[in-house]
């Protein structure tokens, strides 16, 4: 069992849950899934955290090995999540104090290109851990 799901913390009242189980593995299954599908999965730490759960540790090293690579890939995904942030929270907006709030530029390029390198990224990640 990978050490961050063995440390995984359950609330005392799921304890009947499991012992009831016949099959006391899909109880921890639903409890992982359970946790996680109230959390976004944005953050390179949150996501790393969550693969541990299931036995890939150092998923951003093991992707990409070349340092300044995975510098790079990270502060990619770092960008289009904050995009992604400013877009579904402010509205897309810039806070401007003089001359109210303008929208921030965006065109079917951006999009595009973000698409594609999540796309990629989900791939080579997926290529890497194949199970």
């Amino acid at each position: 069992m990978p050490e961050s799901l063995r440390q995984f913390k359950v609330e005392i009242g799921g304890l009947g849950q499991w012992e009831k189980a016949k099959r006391k593995g899909n109880v921890v299954r639903n409890w992982v899934v359970s946790h996680y599908s109230t959390r976004p999965l944005q953050k390179t730490e949150d996501i790393k955290n969550a693969l541990k759960l299931v036995g890939i540790d150092d998923v951003w090293g093991k992707t990409e090995p070349n340092s300044p690579k995975r510098e790079a890939l990270l502060k990619e995904l770092r960008a289009i999540t904050k995009r992604r942030n400013e877009i579904s929270h402010e509205g897309d907006r810039l806070a401007h104090r003089s001359g109210g709030k303008k929208l921030r530029p965006i065109d079917k390029p951006l999009a595009e290109n973000a698409v594609k390198f999540i796309t990629d990224l989900v791939a080579k990640i997926e290529g890497k851990f194949p199970n």
